[in-house]
């Protein structure tokens, strides 16, 4: 036997995430994604290991918080193992 009430109406699909542009910074970028960006780490959370560490300089001083923003052009370099 058939119904004869009309099913309701699935929902829309909820439309896509749209990408967020990343916020102006006027030229300074994270310097966790910079530490990717140029290839010292895999990853940003691989990265904030790094930091925490103590292992990532900032014109020769350590960097105490991965969510310190720099010039792009900045010098990083790693703390080299004894």
């Amino acid at each position: 036997m058939k119904s004869f009430h009309r099913r309701s109406a699935r929902p829309a699909p909820a439309p896509a995430a749209k990408e967020r542009p990343a916020p102006e910074r006027h030229g300074r970028v994270r310097i966790d994604a910079l530490l990717v960006e140029r290839g010292l780490a895999p990853s940003r959370a691989a990265a904030q290991r790094l930091i925490d560490a103590g292992v990532v300089l900032l014109d020769g001083q350590p960097v105490t918080r991965s969510s310190h923003t720099v010039a792009a052009d900045c010098c990083i370099a790693l703390r080299a193992e004894d």
